[in-house]
């Protein structure tokens, strides 16, 4: 068998290479696509599905990744989602 070197390095970095570009991608399609100001009371997505002319469930899919890249907040199992900046403060 063969003894491989002990490494003591942090991925932390290669991770940030390989993820930091996708919030901002997320943030400059929500803004082109002009989401956020869709979403400014709780709301299904099926209204900004509407206005942007997609099909609902892309539309959920995207806002899903906006909530994960903490853009969007989601409200609830009914999946409402509403902008980080209206969302009340707790």
């Amino acid at each position: 068998m063969i003894n491989l070197p002990e490494v003591n390095l942090s991925i932390e970095p290669l991770t940030r290479m390989l993820y930091g570009a996708i919030p901002g991608k997320f943030l400059l399609m929500g803004v082109e696509l002009k989401v956020f100001s869709h979403l400014t009371e709780p709301r299904s997505a099926e209204l900004p599905a509407r206005e942007i002319s997609s099909p609902p469930e892309y539309t959920q899919l995207f806002l899903d990744g906006l909530v994960a890249n903490e853009l969007l907040s989601s409200q609830g199992w009914r999946r409402t989602y509403l902008t980080v900046r209206a969302c009340p403060r707790t």
